[in-house]
């Protein structure tokens, strides 16, 4: 007997192409690149790529699907890019203006939501800039894939309803742009997590829905046949039976004064307005306490998994939210309730639940875990929880079928966050589904333990709606686990990259994977993230060698004169200008682009064309944009007979000063004005900004700016900037100081004094 729908097993059964080998069967091309994969794992060399995953060969053959998924660096990558690719023609006409992405738009999307990561970028903000930069069958490749939204933009060039596409034809329209071309792209999704690559590869590769619904929801009932007594309790007519939602746990405190016991939630919630007060008596003295003035309390127990003692801080059940029929109630926890969690703590720790050691001294949240008590990944969850997912996982993973299998761990792997010590308890929000703080590790003074069926359940309605219509277009995304610094692409094969790259100290994203990559026991080198982390020893110099790296190689297999957008989420200008240097590193250009949300003040559009385009100065030869204007001007052409953009004339010149143009990235004159001009205006924020001294500055801005000043004879501006740089800067750089002596010389003879 077989979960699949009829309609699947007669696709699955057919034969099928891939990379254009015809195979009998799905499971017959399964099987063909599954056994080319473990071949090459056998290869020494192959573990050697930087950033591959800290795993073993059967974890890695387990979560894979190739050679569409590899939970590795993917071996197929190159023979999947040479087989779609269209080779590059230098004699192709590519044109496109720079295109704005705004980032706020399709957050609601149920697809969106569809599973969660650490930050995203909606698939529906990025489909219009896809239709813009690249035409159907292009290859679109973002090295920094996360969740794989990116893929899902690029598939909804082709699966995108029609009231949609009537739409962005209608915008684009009154925009006066062509009309887009419709149809599917293929897209490259490689991150050095194995989490996000997971995700990625479930949002991008077709699975049967309908048999997913059917298994995930036997998978619910099933665990409730096997642990429901676990979440059984009596209502307060202590005879009907409900189901338990939830069960908060509050941590435990002593008094300063008396050393008495604080159950914190007990004492501290405001049962109104259910929000913590800042001041609350002792139960035991009276004595005015407040949650900054309290001593934590510590119990020590076994550990269920190391057998070991375990000293952690002290939680207690204090409140249950439970169903009798279709309303909820809340109780204290009574003596059967507390039987129930004894009977659990007896149980043997399920295998499936990870036992790994958390790297505390390398994690930057290390400190909020580690005085608590909480260093292994089984410590996070308490012995209910533990018996639930266990379980949930187990059936899970024993699924046969590789596609359906993934889907479900996609699926249950939702609840790991949710059903942990990491989330906390707000009683004035409507659900306690994944309420937990994203983006750290911490464990609050009042948690919450949720059933799987009430963290699961919607979920699995959500998840079958939001698939409901096709998604994913067959053989059209290839998902790789590694660094973006060595992707096994060919040279100049790519027509756009769209990344969205982690940013300085933002998000510790290896930190935050560890607790869902345990389970999947394949987990992140983190040796080549790009991130700024202390207890890494990564600072800015780092991040920014590790970003040049990477940029370097997207700019390898970009084909010239092709686009890459990069979103950009950190308001230090010390990142942002770390990443600036690392993309004209790598080889590119910067043509600034900017999306704002509706409460920001809007651009002035002199801004805007300033940060996008070149204006030609009415002198030099006249760039190609602009001539070919003119050549389409029904006042202009006749009186450009005989002339040449390097030979025009002044009155032609004259007809086209000032006008915008946007740049053309294979003229070196173009890219140095850019350059330029990017480089002046780091240079402006360090003459308006407020301290004395700069922290961090660019030579290269600070050296162009100088020469600026300069020349308009703004002595002031040079003498200004150079107080706020270290001495010995400007002493080691001759050109610096050779402009700041000149500059205070004759500032000197200005004002009258020698």
């Amino acid at each position: 007997m077989t979960d699949k729908s009829a309609e699947q097993v007669a696709i699955e059964s057919g034969r099928v192409e891939c990379l254009g080998v015809t195979f009998d069967s799905e499971d017959a091309r399964r099987q063909h690149f599954m056994a080319r994969l473990r071949e090459k794992l056998n290869d020494p060399e192959f573990r050697k790529i930087p950033g591959f995953p800290v795993t073993t060969d059967e974890d890695i053959l387990r979560l894979s699907d190739p050679p569409y998924f590899t939970a590795c660096p993917n071996p197929f990558l190159e023979e999947f890019v040479r087989h779609h690719a269209r080779p590059f023609d230098p004699a192709e006409v590519y044109r496109r203006e720079p295109f704005a992405v705004d980032v706020s738009v399709g957050k609601t999307d149920p697809l969106y939501k569809a599973h969660a990561y650490h930050t995203k970028v909606p698939h529906l903000a990025m489909v219009p800039s896809i239709l813009h930069y690249t035409r159907p069958g292009d290859i679109v490749l973002d090295g920094f894939a996360g969740s794989g939204m990116t893929g899902v933009a690029a598939q909804w060039c082709e699966s995108a309803p029609r009231s949609y596409r009537q739409r962005i034809e209608q915008e684009w329209k009154q925009e006066g742009r062509p009309a887009p071309e419709w149809g599917a792209r293929r897209v490259v999704l490689n991150d050095l997590g194995p989490a996000a690559t997971f995700i990625a590869a479930n949002y991008n590769l077709p699975f049967d829905v309908r048999a997913f619904t059917r298994k995930a929801q036997r998978i619910l009932d099933d665990v409730e046949r096997e642990l429901g007594w676990m979440y059984e309790t009596l209502h307060t007519d202590w005879k009907t039976k409900a189901r338990i939602n939830y069960t908060v746990w509050s941590q435990v405190f002593s008094c300063p004064e008396c050393s008495g016991e604080v159950v914190f939630l007990d004492e501290a919630l405001d049962e109104e307005s259910k929000r913590v007060r800042d001041e609350f008596p002792c139960p035991s003295c009276g004595a005015t306490l407040s949650k900054d003035n309290l001593e934590p309390a510590f119990e020590t127990t076994v550990d269920p998994a190391t057998e070991q003692p375990w000293k952690r801080v002290r939680f207690r059940p204090s409140l249950i939210q439970y169903t009798v029929g279709k309303k909820q109630h809340e109780k204290a926890p009574d003596n059967r309730d507390l039987a129930v969690l004894d009977r659990v703590v007896k149980l043997p720790s399920p295998a499936e639940v990870p036992r790994d050691r958390f790297p505390i001294e390398q994690m930057y949240h290390g400190s909020r875990l580690a005085p608590k008590g909480f260093s292994h990944v089984h410590h996070m969850f308490l012995p209910r929880a533990a018996q639930a997912l266990g379980s949930l996982w187990r059936k899970a993973a024993t699924e046969p079928d590789t596609r359906l299998r993934n889907i479900l761990l996609f699926f249950v792997e939702q609840a790991i966050w949710g059903m942990s010590v990491l989330a906390l308890y707000t009683p004035t929000h409507y659900s306690q589904v994944n309420q937990y703080l994203t983006g750290v590790y911490y464990v609050a003074s009042q948690i919450v333990d949720v059933s799987p069926w009430y963290i699961l359940a919607g979920k699995l309605s959500r998840l079958s709606s939001a698939f409901a219509r096709p998604v994913s277009v067959p053989g059209t995304a290839a998902v790789t686990t590694g660094t973006c610094a060595a992707l096994a692409m060919p040279d100049i094969s790519v027509d756009y990259v769209f990344t969205d790259p982690p940013f300085g100290a933002n998000i510790f994203y290896a930190d935050l994977n560890f607790l869902v990559e345990a389970w999947h026991r394949v987990r992140t080198d983190a040796a080549p993230e790009a991130i700024v982390d202390q207890p890494k020893k990564k600072g800015l110099h780092e991040y920014q060698e590790l970003m040049t790296q990477c940029f370097t190689e997207y700019c390898r297999v970009l084909k010239p004169g092709r686009w890459m957008t990069v979103v950009f989420h950190n308001s230090s200008n010390a990142v942002w200008n770390a990443i600036q240097e690392a993309m004209l590193a790598g080889g590119f250009v910067v043509a600034e682009q900017r999306a704002w949300d509706k409460h920001e003040q809007t651009l002035e559009l002199r801004a805007l064309l300033d940060q996008n385009f070149l204006a030609y100065p009415g002198t030099g030869p006249i760039p190609e944009p602009l001539w070919t204007w003119m050549q389409k001007s029904s006042s202009i052409r006749p009186t450009m007979k005989d002339q040449t953009p390097e030979t025009a004339n002044a009155q032609l010149r004259n007809e086209v000063k000032d006008r915008w143009y946007v740049p053309d990235p294979n003229r070196a004159t173009d890219l140095e004005k850019i350059r330029e001009r990017a480089l002046l205006k780091d240079f402006d924020t360090y003459r308006q900004a407020p301290q004395k001294k700069l922290r961090s500055f660019r030579l290269e801005a600070v050296r162009t700016g100088f020469r600026a000043a300069w020349a308009t004879r703004d002595y002031a501006t040079i003498l200004a900037v150079a107080d706020k740089m270290p001495e010995e800067v400007l002493q080691e750089d001759p050109q610096l100081l050779m402009w700041y002596d000149q500059a205070l010389a004759r500032s000197g003879a200005v004002g009258g004094t020698v």
